[in-house]
């Protein structure tokens, strides 16, 4: 599911105009990946020259690693007046079954079978990219002050696969690239991979107790902990906070979520939607790999004692 957050804000805004309209696109493809088209497609028929099929066009010719970021989509909303508010109303969004032709059918159905296509060919480029990678140190993770870490680097990249948390089917990758010209770390999906449901576990598959997070030095920070504890836990790697929200609910076994303080709350609100015990740092901005850059290891291990001792 689109996070609300993001859904709250797009809706703020008027989809007339062509450039805001195909920037909006842009932003929530970056964030969420095709998971977002149904949003940004019933938002777009407010307009009234909306087209379902220049949409599809516009929608598959963005790349989901394109320089217009989320941050862009909440700007936008802002300026128009809009604050989030996780109890706020939402104006609703029409159902396929009850505003499609039979028209609209037949592209919906031919727009599934693209991306089903899109998800197969992820998971096999996916394949490849880790054949062709090195386990070895990298400079992101040392920049995370996780030196010793060990992921798998094609060429300059940090490469990150991701599983299907069911089937533990790899479906796709995400890279790790230092931009120069930017001074800064890029995360990109591999463009058309399913993402809702995707994961990484880190450390022992078949531990008896399980801790979710988002990031992937937020879970190499956490599993760093774990073993400082010498606990049988592992570390369940979502990657954002609306896909940890779904993952976690799918887990049957003790579980707790390690948070994002994220400013804007989404990190804790992801941790409520879970309904498992969770912990994260008192300083808003940080996440666990924060916390132990900050703090060190120790104030993590005391927060994972704290929640497991709260959770009975």
């Amino acid at each position: 599911m689109l996070h609300e957050k993001a859904a709250s804000a797009l809706h703020s805004i008027a989809p007339n105009e062509r450039a805001t309209w195909v920037r909006m696109a842009m932003a929530l493809k970056s964030e969420f990946g095709d998971d977002a088209f149904d949003t940004w497609n019933a938002w777009s028929k407010g307009a009234g020259s909306y087209c379902r099929k220049s949409a599809l066009a516009v929608w598959r010719s963005i790349g989901s690693a394109g320089h217009v970021r989320i941050g862009t989509l909440y700007r936008e909303a802002a300026a128009n007046g809009w604050r989030y508010a996780e109890d706020g109303l939402m104006p609703p969004i029409a159902r396929r079954d009850e505003s499609a032709s039979e028209a609209d059918v037949d592209v919906d159905v031919a727009e599934d079978a693209r991306k089903a296509r899109a998800a197969v060919a992820a998971a096999v480029a996916a394949k490849k990219y880790l054949t062709e990678c090195q386990p070895k140190t990298h400079p992101y993770l040392a920049s995370k002050d996780l030196p010793n870490a060990i992921g798998l680097v094609r060429g300059p990249a940090l490469i990150v696969p991701m599983y299907d948390f069911l089937t533990g089917e790899l479906v796709g990758t995400q890279r790790i690239d230092w931009l120069a010209e930017e001074q800064r770390w890029a995360k990109r999906m591999a463009w058309g991979m399913r993402v809702k449901g995707a994961a990484l576990r880190l450390g022992n598959q078949r531990a008896q107790e399980t801790f979710f997070c988002e990031g992937l030095a937020t879970g190499l920070s956490i599993e760093l902990a774990l073993r400082r504890l010498r606990l049988n836990a592992s570390v369940v790697v979502c990657f954002n906070d609306w896909n940890l929200a779904h993952v976690a609910s799918l887990e049957k076994g003790r579980a707790f979520v390690f948070a994002d303080n994220d400013g804007s709350l989404a990190g804790e609100n992801a941790a409520k939607k879970t309904g498992l015990p969770f912990c994260m740092s008192d300083v808003v901005g940080e996440d666990a790999n924060d916390l132990l850059q900050r703090a060190g290891v120790v104030e993590l291990c005391r927060l994972i004692i704290d929640v497991r001792r709260r959770s009975g």
